[in-house]
């Protein structure tokens, strides 16, 4: 049950990642509104595809409405590497002391300005793209204490603004950590035969009747 259960609550990650990467950044900025239902999560879901849309569609929401009230700055100044290889794109960065170091599943903007928000960014019209984290490195700086790490990230696909003048202005801004939506489920199978007695799942079944349940909050803080 553990396996399958853990499976359904990745999926919706990857689609999110694909998702957010495809769109234009200008619309994100600017609250287009967004090519998808937005539902209210249910208690209950009858089939998988259920499921893995209702949740789809919450954080996507939650990026949506966030994306300026959340917006944290984690790097110490415009000084921030960008590269390629073959595994993906390289952001280098300088986390100061106090801020948090990026998770992999983050969603974050990376920014050729210091823009402070939303309005900013789309009047200076600077390069900005939104990045998917695919994995983190860290290291500390023995010198002051402070955290030194990388990244590989997907890039956004439809930028916004123009090229930066010079290589390496750019700002890693913070917009949401999908991290937070990992939560406890438990998937139970509604059997007829038992006088309606759910039992839970022990292997991989037909979805038509299943029941998912959800045990736990969701929240948009660590």
């Amino acid at each position: 049950m553990a396996l399958l259960a853990g499976k359904m609550l990745h999926k919706p990650k990857q689609y999110l990642a694909e998702e957010v990467l495809s769109w234009s950044v200008h619309d994100i900025l600017i609250q287009k509104s967004p090519p998808f239902m937005v539902e209210t999560i249910p208690t209950e879901f009858k089939t998988g595809v259920d499921y893995s849309k209702a949740f789809h569609n919450l954080i996507l929401l939650e990026i949506w409405h966030n994306i300026c009230s959340a917006m944290d700055d984690i790097s110490s100044g415009m000084d921030v590497e960008v590269s390629e290889n073959r595994s993906g794109f390289i952001i280098k960065l300088h986390v100061a002391k106090g801020k948090d170091c990026p998770n992999k599943g983050d969603i974050m903007l990376l920014s050729s300005r210091e823009s402070k928000s939303r309005d900013q960014i789309l009047k200076d019209d600077g390069l900005c793209t939104i990045v998917v984290v695919k994995n983190t490195t860290l290291w500390y700086e023995q010198s002051d204490n402070s955290k030194r790490g990388w990244m590989t990230v997907s890039l956004s696909k439809l930028p916004h603004g123009g090229n930066p003048s010079q290589e390496g202005l750019y700002r890693v801004i913070h917009l949401e950590n999908l991290s937070t939506y990992e939560c406890c489920w438990k998937v139970q199978l509604l059997s007829s035969k038992e006088d309606g007695q759910r039992k839970e799942i022990t292997g991989v079944r037909p979805l038509e009747n299943l029941l998912f349940y959800f045990f736990g909050n969701i929240s948009t803080n660590d």
